[in-house]
């Protein structure tokens, strides 16, 4: 007959061959995973009967309800894998993945290390501890709490025992509420605090919890530590409440969490005790199976995780109510404690009273369910082969009706466990570290290695051995320090900017999830959730969140403290940060949207200037090309800095901003006539004064308009450079390729920028300025003169460099040249016309001249000099009708009229001179014009009679106001002699060579072969002057004076 123990020992048996057959089908090997080290507690009692562990930094409390040596602190001596990996950074050895953070043995030995900081021994029991900060509370008997306030410096400084700094035995009797004695051999109520947690708090700001929380019977108590006072209480209906656990997201840190002994979970509101806090709750899928622990996920705040005596845990989704949506079933034995990972929300420890720690992941796990075999996860075909008929250790009858998410198994550790888990804890400062204690004593130290989440990843890229594959596993692995420095390789590869920006969003954490984001569903609902059917569209949602949330890093992950993302320094922040800048540059270019270059472009400036590789000469020019539409002001501070870092830096190649300064000078003189057609208008076909349009001068802002509009053509037109002539383009090339011009340039095109979209300005203002920055910047100093040794072709190429001073953007010689007209500086206007025309007489360019002088400045001309000639007439017929009223003679009164009716034929004589120089001028374009159309030869006979017809009606009078003066000064005896007059107009009329030279606006040797023969008006400037040393011998007609 087989005797009891016997039959035990076969369950054993069975039991451990469907464990040893689960760990095979599963491929693992728990030593290859986890690193493991034993704290053996010292007992000074025979009696064993730990009860709690809670952790607080590196240092492990632990509780027992033996009254000899029940409150240890132990400190963790091990570095964090973090610590490693940063000394070894420090140390220049770099790690691209798991094999290499664990090829080094002596890396883990951090695992076999600890002290003992502090030992105390209480006379009653301790069932429970929650450390949080500086305070610790420890659970007792009868209702009370015992809170100690520790001070990191007490603890640093330990030598094998703590005086508190404070210590408060707080009383969680309830006076409603009263505890009725137990009938013999019947146990009724017990006040031993079950459970006790401190209220989270931020880990990166010296906040010290204010409130606890404490569990007796079915009563879940407040107490104020600030306070120090028993606040309220919230009765339940759970029974005796086995655990009770804050949120730990500070957003959603009021919410408690409590379940017990009848296998209920319900979530309270903290601030709503003894006002029915409840706000949301369930029943456990098999009635009466009490519930052992509560964890809440700490990335995930509606995710909870209940572990239950028949070896089950349920996920469940706050957010629903009708079933949970994931769930374990390996344990053969009550599973006692759960925790999740620190560094990952889908992975979760259990620990059970079959003695074993297991680790699980629900992100592999499977769907399960009975009614479709091909579903079934090998897990529970296993266990249903082995030990489907020990119906006390688990009933599978409760999947037969539902689909659920099964965890997958991923490491077991039962080795070395001389009792059954009773509490499983995260650390708080060490990641991927979880700490058990058993029932005999026990505490053990499980460190994941870095080969279990290479095995767990689902890649994304497919090559082997390729950074990408790398920074996969860095990430998973939360080693983000080698992740960066793998993405910034990548980077110096040119990598595209779409896997780089994947990768850096694999290694950033999503945010934080605040309270206000989710809800609980309505508590009006909760009777339908008995059966626990949950609906499968939230199961599907759960494996959606966890696909999403395990890709990249959880969210709010490491959002207190920046140690959790693995060898992270600020040299690493910020090159990942110009990484990431790169890409975004790219990519906002890509989807035209400037505002981000405008808004980072003193960054992207920095970068640029410091790393060459950051962007290429043709990312340069995509980014001017987006931008200089929009902001043109911006884009060409952007091109300045840019040439002058390209002429500073030896190591760079100017020419690889030709095409960029083309965009940015656009359109230039050497651009063909279709690029400039909306500001040059058609020449008239016939040159006639009819074709004048004394009102065509534009406003500045239209030029700016203008160029904006031709600008986008220009840019989306890739055939556009082609279309500029040959010689035109290798002289534009070797221009812009010179820093020396285009520097200079470039700041006067960010004035004459400034200038014009200045709003504060008036627009006869905006025309001083442009003509002041403008002869500031490049009008050119005299010409240079021919020494002894120098032939001509010397002085040429000086004069051509000379005249390179100008500027090659046709919008800005547009602006100064109307604002010239505008400012009635005729001598300035046609200087310059004419020298540009001259330098780009053979680019169509030369068109854009002729046609201002003809349509508007010579119109202009003329007007200015009606209304001077009015006012000139107007004068001397005031001068006239004041003589005749005068009866006797005055000296003095005879001398200021005399003054003013010479002055005003001076003036007279200005306006002959002002258009003799237009005619020297222009004279020079007669030689050009063989090689211009008939437009160009139309333009220049239309102007020299022009010209000439001006000077001859202004002789005319010119004449008539002299012989008025004699006549005057004869009739009246005053004895003014004209001859100093005529000698002063002529001299006025005369161009002094000196004047032609004071700027080279034209080839000097040119205008010196010439400068005997002015062919458009020196005739009759030759004219005037015979006539006026022969006046006395003209016959003037005065009878129209």
């Amino acid at each position: 007959m087989i005797t009891n123990e016997k039959k035990q020992k076969n369950l054993i048996s069975t039991l451990s061959s469907w464990r040893k057959s689960l760990t095979y089908s599963n491929k693992i090997n728990p030593q290859n995973y986890v690193d493991t080290f034993r704290i053996d507690v010292e007992d000074e009692s025979e009696e064993k009967w730990p009860t709690s562990i809670a952790t607080n930094g590196d240092y492990i409390a632990y509780t027992s309800a033996v009254k000899k040596t029940n409150f240890v602190i132990y400190k963790d001596l091990a570095e964090s894998k973090f610590d490693i990996i940063e000394e070894n950074n420090e140390n220049n050895s770099e790690r691209g993945s798991s094999e290499d953070m664990n090829s080094n043995e002596e890396s883990w030995e951090y695992i076999s290390r600890y002290s003992t900081v502090h030992k105390n021994s209480y006379n009653y029991p301790l069932y429970n501890v929650s450390w949080e900060k500086n305070f610790i509370a420890l659970g007792s008997e009868n209702g009370r709490v015992n809170l100690l306030k520790i001070s990191n410096e007490s603890l640093e400084n330990s030598e094998g025992t703590i005086i508190p700094d404070d210590e408060t035995m707080c009383e969680m009797q309830s006076l409603n509420t009263k505890v009725m004695p137990s009938l013999p051999n019947q146990f009724v109520f017990s006040q031993r605090i079950h459970s006790v947690e401190l209220n989270p708090t931020p880990i990166s700001k010296n906040i010290s919890p204010t409130h606890f929380i404490a569990t007796e019977r079915n009563l879940i108590h407040l107490w104020n530590i600030e306070r120090q006072f028993y606040v309220n209480n919230e009765q339940t209906e759970l029974d005796t409440i086995y655990k009770a656990k804050f949120c730990p997201h500070l957003s959603s840190s009021h919410l408690i969490a409590a379940a017990g002994s009848n296998g209920k979970l319900q979530i309270y509101d903290s601030t709503k005790f003894n006002k029915n806090g409840i706000v949301w709750k369930c029943t456990s899928s098999k009635k009466n199976i009490e519930i052992t622990d509560i964890a809440w996920n700490p990335f995930v705040p509606y995710w909870l995780a209940v572990s239950r005596s028949d070896a089950i845990v349920n996920i469940w989704d706050l957010r629903y109510n009708k079933g949970h949506v994931g769930q374990i079933s390996g344990h053969y034995h009550s599973i006692k404690s759960i925790a999740w990972s620190n560094t990952h929300s889908e992975i979760l420890a259990t620990g059970s009273l079959d003695r074993s720690f297991n680790t699980w992941n629900f992100k592999n796990g499977s769907y399960y369910t009975l009614e479709n075999k091909k579903n079934k996860n090998t897990l529970f075909e296993e266990y249903n082969s082995n030990i489907l008929n020990n119906e006390n250790i688990l009933n599978l009858e409760d999947y037969e009706q539902q689909k659920i998410l099964n965890a997958k198994l991923v490491t077991s550790y039962k080795e070395e466990y001389g009792g059954g888990i009773i509490n499983v804890i995260s650390s708080k400062s060490k990641p991927d570290v979880f700490y058990a204690l058993t029932n005999n004593n026990e505490i053990f130290i499980h460190t994941l290695k870095n080969d279990l989440y290479e095995e767990m990843i689902s890649y994304k890229y497919d090559s082997l051995q390729s950074l990408e594959r790398k920074v996969e596993v860095n990430n998973y692995e939360r080693n983000i320090g080698n992740a960066y420095k793998n993405i910034i390789s990548l980077s110096k590869l040119q990598k595209e900017e779409s896997v780089l920006a994947d990768l850096i969003d694999m290694c950033t954490p999503y945010p934080e999830i605040k309270s206000e984001t989710w809800e609980f569903p309505s508590l009006k609902k909760s009777e339908e959730n008995i059966s626990n059917n949950c609906e499968q569209k939230y199961i599907k949602q759960f494996k959606e969140d966890l696909e999403k949330y395990s890709f990249k890093l959880p969210p709010g992950y490491a959002c207190q403290d920046e140690k959790w993302l693995g060898g992270i320094n600020e040299e690493l922040k910020e090159e990942i940060k110009i990484v990431q800048l790169r890409i975004n540059t790219l990519s906002s270019i890509k989807s035209n949207k400037w505002e981000f270059i405008t808004e980072n472009k003193e960054k992207l400036l920095e970068v640029l200037e410091k790393d060459q590789l950051f962007m290429e000469a043709d990312e340069i020019k995509q980014m001017i090309s987006c931008l200089i539409s929009h902001d043109h002001l911006t884009s060409l501070k952007i091109g300045l800095k840019l040439n002058k870092i390209f002429n500073e830096q030896e190591e760079r190649d100017y020419s690889d901003l030709t095409e960029i300064n083309h965009i940015l000078l656009f359109p230039t003189v050497y651009d063909t006539d279709d690029n400039m057609i909306t500001l040059i208008p058609e020449l008239e076909s016939t040159m006639s004064r009819n074709s004048v349009d004394p009102t065509a001068l534009t406003d500045p802002s239209t030029h700016i308009y203008s160029k904006n509009i031709l600008l986008k053509v220009f840019i989306d037109d890739e055939d556009s450079i082609n279309k500029i002539p040959m010689h035109a383009y290798h002289s534009l090339t070797n221009l812009l390729q010179d820093p020396n011009l285009i520097i200079p340039l470039l700041e006067l095109e960010i004035k004459i920028d400034e200038i014009v979209n200045n709003k504060n300005l008036l627009k006869e203002d905006i025309d001083t300025q442009i003509i002041n920055v403008v002869k500031e910047k490049y009008i050119i100093e005299d010409i240079p003169q021919k020494e002894n040794d120098e032939n001509d072709e010397s002085l040429l190429s000086k004069v051509f460099t000379g005249h390179q001073k100008n500027s090659i953007s046709v919008t800005t010689n547009r602006l100064y040249l109307d604002a010239l007209l505008r400012n009635s500086m005729f001598e300035e206007f046609f200087y310059t016309s004419m020298d540009l025309f001259m330098q780009y007489f053979q680019l169509d360019f030369s068109r854009t001249i002729i046609s201002t002088i003809d349509r508007i400045a010579l119109a202009k001309v003329k007007e200015y000099i009606d209304q001077i000639y009015q006012r000139i007439a107007s004068d001397i017929t005031d001068v006239i009708n004041d003589i005749q009223q005068i009866q006797t003679f005055n000296k003095e009164s005879f001398e200021q009229l005399f003054k003013k009716l010479t002055d005003n034929i001076l003036m007279v004589a200005d306006l002959i001179a002002l258009l003799n120089k237009i005619g020297v001028l222009c004279s020079n374009g007669i030689q050009i014009i063989p090689l211009l159309d008939d437009k160009g030869g139309i333009f220049f006979n239309y102007t020299q009679s022009f010209l000439i017809e001006l000077i001859e009606q202004l002789s005319s009078s010119l004449y008539s106001f002299i012989a008025t003066v004699k006549i005057i000064s004869d009739k009246t005896n005053y004895g003014f002699s004209t001859d100093n007059l005529k000698n002063q107009v002529i001299e006025k009329i005369v161009i002094n060579e000196d004047i032609i030279k004071r700027k080279p606006l034209y080839d000097y040797y040119k205008i010196k072969s010439y400068n005997e023969n002015f062919e458009l008006t020196i005739n009759t400037i030759d004219c005037i002057i015979n006539d006026l040393n022969n006046f006395d011998n003209l016959n003037i007609d005065l009878n129209n004076l």
